[in-house]
Parts: structure tokens; C-alpha cells; sequence
């Protein structure tokens, strides 16, 4: 890494990605609670549980991955 660089164009390591993935599949928290946890950015975060629903990983229950938008009821 360059050493003037500004963080935000520093790649972000796969083991980071990893950890936000294992919260989100333990139910620590939606993309953005982990975001500001792991201090990425909201859409970063977004942008991973995507991909990792769609690459079809599968969570610690053997279960696809699934949003957690289900867990409240809906208000209209």
C-alpha cells in the first residue's frame, strides 16, 4: 500500500469480506449494523451479502443464505 494513499482506495481483504459474511449467516446484524461494525461501507456490505446469496454460499445450517427482511413483520 502506498503510503500516502487515502483508506478508502486500499483494497479491502478477503479475510474482512469472510468475517462480514460469518456475522451476517450468525444473525449479528443486517448489512448496515455490520457495515458501520466492521467500518465498510453500507453498499460494500450490500454488495457481499449479494453476491454471496447469489453465488449460492450456504450458512452455518446448510441453508442458502437468505436476507434477514423476513424477521419483522411488514407495516402497511
Amino acid at each position: 500500500m502506498l503510503k500516502d494513499a487515502a483508506p478508502w482506495t486500499s483494497p479491502i481483504s478477503a479475510d474482512l469480506r469472510e468475517r462480514v459474511l460469518l456475522a451476517y449467516e450468525r444473525h449479528e446484524g443486517g448489512p448496515e449494523l455490520l457495515a458501520r461494525r466492521f467500518q465498510i461501507s453500507r453498499a460494500c456490505a450490500y454488495n457481499w451479502v449479494r453476491a454471496a446469496r447469489l453465488e449460492g454460499r450456504r450458512g452455518r445450517d446448510g441453508q442458502p443464505l437468505r436476507s434477514q427482511a423476513g424477521r419483522y413483520p411488514r407495516r402497511f
